[in-house]
């Protein structure tokens, strides 16, 4: 009950994170397939997703944590690696929340970049797969603004795969906070239930597999 929090709020933001930014980048492939912004971010997009979560999560914290110390980066701008608040310090009120936003930004881009890869790649299917409608190249022909007819039209009619795909999503995104959870020492599912492995908790393991288990059922 403690860590169950911790998770569900970084997995439903990172979600969220993850349609935002899969779903626009997935639309800007399809308009452009075959042209050379399509290719590229094809490339990025698949190196991304077959990244493993936690070689993403190392390399983040390798860059944005020692690395920026490294150069001499003012510490007010170095991301935190580790843990969910500062230790040793109390904080409360708007510094608190800067505090814990400041802790959240490594693990939620983490998981939060490569779900919306995935995103990106299933989503310039499903609107290509539209575009190639002979509506589409009606509503052209009578002037509509290419904006509109993406964010309305297009993707009205891509919504409802969008919505299964988000569902299919929160199995991978839970279990891929075991690791950034790890990695991050976020005292969330993830963490529990290593520390319980270690520990031969068997109780707390078999509480934490319910919990993931009852999470793919839903």
């Amino acid at each position: 009950l403690d860590a169950a929090p911790v998770s569900v709020a970084l997995g439903g933001t990172s979600l969220l994170l993850t349609f935002l930014i899969g779903v626009p980048v997935g639309m800007v492939q399809a308009a452009n397939r075959g042209r050379a912004v399509d290719s590229i971010t094809t490339v990025l997009t698949t190196a991304v997703y077959a990244a493993p979560s936690f070689w993403i999560a190392l390399a983040l914290v390798a860059v944005f944590t020692y690395g920026a110390a490294t150069l001499g980066v003012p510490e007010a701008l170095r991301l935190p690696a580790f843990g969910i608040r500062t230790p040793g310090v109390v904080l409360g009120g708007w510094p608190g929340l800067v505090d814990l936003a400041r802790h959240a930004v490594l693990p939620v881009v983490t998981l939060a970049a490569v779900g919306a890869a995935g995103i990106a790649r299933y989503a310039r299917s499903a609107v290509a797969d539209v575009l190639d409608d002979g509506w589409v190249g009606m509503a052209r022909a009578k002037g509509a603004h290419p904006a509109r007819l993406y964010a309305t039209h297009i993707l009205r009619n891509v919504t409802p795969q969008l919505t299964v795909l988000a569902a299919l999503s929160l199995p991978g995104l839970v279990a891929g906070s075991v690791f950034v959870e790890s990695v991050f020492a976020w005292p969330g599912l993830g963490k529990a239930m290593l520390v319980a492995i270690q520990a031969r908790d068997y109780p707390v393991v078999m509480g934490t597999t319910v919990f993931y288990a009852a999470a793919v059922i839903f």
